[in-house]
């Protein structure tokens, strides 16, 4: 059999550990296809990028194990990425034209719930094409708000070989590679700042990425062992009462003088369920793009305290500030974790071997945790999975309406998120 070329494309958001997954499709690709990869190409700008044909070939840098491991220890996207996902069957067609003319047998799409959609188009439309020389196609997920789907019923048919079947289920994606080290982050970086907000006796309002679901914000609940809150977490899966919130954070002040509340940047208000930070443009893949709901709540808040205060003839400073970790969160590898990094690199080590070694194709890589501890790796058809969406577990959802407060359940902690974030660096509990 004549050798195929190999693609690998980057969709969405980066992370901190998308390019360990990168490494282990090349690493396995090494491996496993020394009979059957002639080159190893990247998509520079994922799917825009195949779009453009602006392929680089990356064969020959990519055999020394040095520069892999660079690589992989490199935050972001090494390869590149956009928000682009098909618009058409034409755009379908067009990528397996380009896939016949470079003689390319394996196409890797790592990214989220929109490069899924992507994979699977173009999963759909090479099997309507009556041509034995088509690409495999495969999803190696990727995304930190931790939204695809953990799983999926067992269709009529049945699961077919590589998906793992518990409870009547097939079972997706235990945790989203990239999430762990975000949680990380989230988690140690709110610490820091609720330590700082009750040394100066402020309230912060901390905004946090989650278009859909909150779990990455419910990272922050990690922090409550130490004493510093947070006193109120915001997820979109629970819409907000923006009165409420600013009441119950003003009622706080006068009661404690200080506070942190973290807010995920996808919050709706329960009068209208609109987005309280949906702003006027969208990004390529046509969401609208979020950001400024702490801003928002914080400016409100601040002038309630004003107005109260100057009917006393009495001034105050500014005590409600607000704060937005942006990319960061999602590029920092200042907070490891392991299982993160781990699960990231074995995801495209998994693909690899599926695709090269047992020629399969349409599907995506599934993590699946043990209940002895670890994870297994099988393999779920795009077609179940495509637009599937993943939230918080409403179990761990709590609201007491005698104060006004929403937060979460320890038990997010103990029951789903401790295997699966790094170390938090310790501080002593508030002084007094």
């Amino acid at each position: 059999m004549a050798k195929r070329n190999l693609v690998i494309a980057n969709g969405g958001g980066p992370t901190p550990v998308i390019n360990r997954s990168n490494i282990g499709i090349i690493e396995g690709a090494l491996e496993f296809g020394s009979d059957k990869i002639d080159r190893i190409f990247c998509a520079a700008g994922g799917t825009e990028g195949l779009l453009r044909g602006d392929l680089i070939d990356i064969t020959d840098r990519m055999r020394d194990p040095d520069f892999r491991k660079l690589v992989a220890n490199t935050p972001s996207a090494y390869f590149k990425t956009s928000r682009r996902s098909l618009k058409s069957k034409d755009e379908a067609r067009r990528i397996i034209e380009l896939c016949n003319e470079r003689n390319i047998g394996y196409v890797f799409l790592v990214g989220g719930d929109d490069t899924l959609k992507t994979l699977n188009m173009l999963s759909e439309y090479a099997r309507s094409v009556d041509d034995p020389d088509l690409p495999n196609f495969f999803d190696v997920p990727k995304t930190i708000d931790n939204d695809l789907p953990y799983s999926v019923p067992v269709p009529e048919g049945g699961p077919v070989e590589g998906e793992i079947v518990r409870d009547g289920q097939i079972m997706c994606i235990d945790f989203c590679p990239g999430f762990g080290t975000a949680a990380t982050f989230v988690a140690n970086k709110v610490l820091e700042l609720a330590v700082e907000a009750c040394a100066f006796r402020r309230h912060c309002l901390i905004e946090v990425m989650g278009r859909y679901a909150g779990f990455l914000t419910a990272a922050s609940v990690a922090v409550k062992r130490f004493g510093y809150g947070p006193h109120y977490i915001a997820v979109p899966e629970r819409p907000m009462d923006i009165e409420k919130f600013t009441e119950y954070l003003v009622r706080r002040h006068y009661d404690h003088g200080w506070g942190v509340y973290v807010i995920s940047e996808g919050v709706k208000d329960i009068k209208t369920d609109d987005l309280i930070s949906k702003g006027d443009y969208k990004d390529q893949f046509g969401h609208p793009l979020l950001g400024g709901v702490a801003q928002k709540l914080a400016d409100k808040a601040m002038k309630i305290l004003e107005e109260q205060y100057k009917k006393r003839g009495k001034k105050i400073e500014r005590v409600v500030r607000w704060i937005k970790f942006g990319e960061l969160q999602r590029v920092s590898r200042e907070y490891p974790s392991v299982a993160d990094q781990e699960v990231a690199y074995m995801v495209g080590r998994k693909a690899a071997y599926s695709a090269i070694v047992e020629d399969r194709t349409g599907f995506m890589v599934t993590i699946v945790r043990q209940p002895w501890g670890g994870w297994r790796y099988g393999l779920v058809r795009t077609s179940l999975v495509a637009g599937e969406k993943r939230c918080l577990p409403e179990k761990y959802l709590l609201s007491d309406p005698s104060t006004g407060e929403e937060t979460i359940s320890e038990e997010y902690v103990s029951e789903y998120l401790a295997p699966i974030i790094g170390e938090m660096v310790p501080v002593v509990p508030p002084i007094s």
